[in-house]
């Protein structure tokens, strides 16, 4: 019987990231699994960062940028924020030949802003292909807006993008600790490269 624990998962997800690919259209070897979407956002700085290199992220973002930063040896650049919605312009002014990673919590939390459609393409298109850009979406699902990009079209425009989304939020899965990210086919390679194997647990892939 395949439930049973006493056997490993499958090594890669599969499986959901067939079902992932079909329910919205993309790539399945362009998905990445992760222990929650946490994960994601420390594989992505794991596999981009040396100690010394600069992460920007906001004052008042998901509070793990800071540690992840710091687990890595990186150093916390900080993004001004205007009414509590992080500042285009001021990520761009904070770019410096140490940027590795830009971190954007797109709906923020816990603020609850969000960065609109043509000020995303803005900063994507003035960002160095070199600077990797995390649009952390984990609650994505919850924005009605229609100046929301709520798709993984960018993706396809550019190639140092990475899209997280989790179960943790909306699905109300938390302790079921199951994330995952789409990215291009040059990302998705690097990132497979850090993702322990067997990193998602059995019960989760089900």
């Amino acid at each position: 019987n395949d439930h049973f624990l006493h056997r490993y998962g499958e090594i890669s997800g599969q499986t959901l990231r067939e079902q992932l690919s079909k329910i919205h259209s993309i790539n399945k070897d362009q998905i990445i699994l992760g222990n929650g979407s946490n994960e994601i956002l420390l594989m992505s700085a794991i596999a981009f960062c040396h100690p010394g290199d600069e992460i920007i992220h906001s004052r008042y973002g998901f509070e793990m940028y800071s540690i992840i930063t710091k687990i890595v040896g990186a150093i916390s650049v900080i993004a001004n924020q205007d009414k509590y919605k992080i500042n285009i312009e001021s990520i761009l002014n904070n770019l410096t030949s140490s940027t590795k990673l830009i971190l954007i919590d797109n709906p923020n939390n816990p603020t609850g802003t969000f960065v609109n459609k043509k000020d995303l393409n803005n900063l994507l298109s003035k960002v160095p292909k070199n600077v990797i850009v995390v649009i952390d979406g984990a609650y994505a699902e919850y924005v009605k807006s229609l100046s929301y990009d709520s798709s993984f079209d960018l993706v396809k425009k550019y190639n140092n993008l990475i899209i997280t989304r989790t179960f943790s939020k909306v699905y109300g899965l938390a302790g079921m600790r199951l994330g995952w990210c789409y990215t291009s086919k040059k990302i998705a390679l690097i990132l497979n490269k850090v993702k322990p194997p067997f990193n998602v647990n059995k019960i989760a892939l089900s």
